[in-house]
């Protein structure tokens, strides 16, 4: 981006000294070569313009995948605490199912 900056304010001062030296813009011959440079630097500009939005549309998907990876690990986490705890009071509910057997054959 600031190779950019530099760039614009280079050609600026290059255009600037070019009318300077013709005493008034009025007076600044249009050629063809400068008609043709015109639309070459808009066609430049556009295709800046597009590749900058297929970057963000990357780096976007790029943040999504992010969030849903972390996503993913909480519920998946989220899994196994459940199941420890289910497992713990299985364990649980199995000791005084043993407790209560015990009890009946007494």
């Amino acid at each position: 981006m600031e190779n950019l900056k530099e760039h614009s304010l280079i050609s600026q001062r290059t255009v600037h000294n070019s009318i300077r030296s013709h005493e008034s813009i009025h007076k600044v011959p249009i050629t063809q070569k400068m008609l043709t440079n015109v639309r070459a630097a808009h066609r430049r500009y556009e295709e800046h313009l597009k590749e900058s939005k297929q970057k963000e549309k990357e780096e976007n998907k790029k943040v999504e995948k992010r969030i849903l990876s972390i996503q993913i690990n909480k519920l998946e986490e989220q899994r196994k605490m459940l199941k420890l705890k289910a497992l713990t009071e299985e364990a649980a509910i199995k000791s005084k199912i043993q407790m209560l057997e015990k009890k009946k054959l007494i």
